[in-house]
């Protein structure tokens, strides 16, 4: 997917198949260096350019939790078991691993 910003005064504008958003949370320097904010719903996102190069935060914040493979693949299991129900469910997740 490509995304083309269009660096203003006091903003930035990105497309990105033919959709415009614009960001007014935004620290311009240059069209080089550049940072914005937004909030959506994983919390404060922060993202910009560095001497021309892209770079992006996640404001995941500190509620995020990494787990093992194993527990990833438990809860996987569970929410085929709650979208489909029991049976189908587990049929579903043991599909995957064959």
């Amino acid at each position: 997917m490509r995304v083309t910003y269009r660096v203003r005064e006091n903003s930035v504008i990105s497309e990105v198949a033919g959709l415009l958003d614009e960001y007014e949370d935004c620290s311009i320097k240059n069209m080089n260096n550049w940072q914005c904010q937004y909030e959506d719903g994983t919390g404060k996102n922060t993202f910009g350019f560095n001497d021309g190069r892209y770079w992006q935060a996640p404001g995941w914040g500190s509620d995020v939790r990494h787990v093992s493979r194993w527990e990833y693949n438990v809860i996987r299991c569970k929410w085929f078991q709650h979208d489909n129900g029991r049976v189908v469910g587990i049929a579903s997740c043991l599909k995957t691993y064959i």
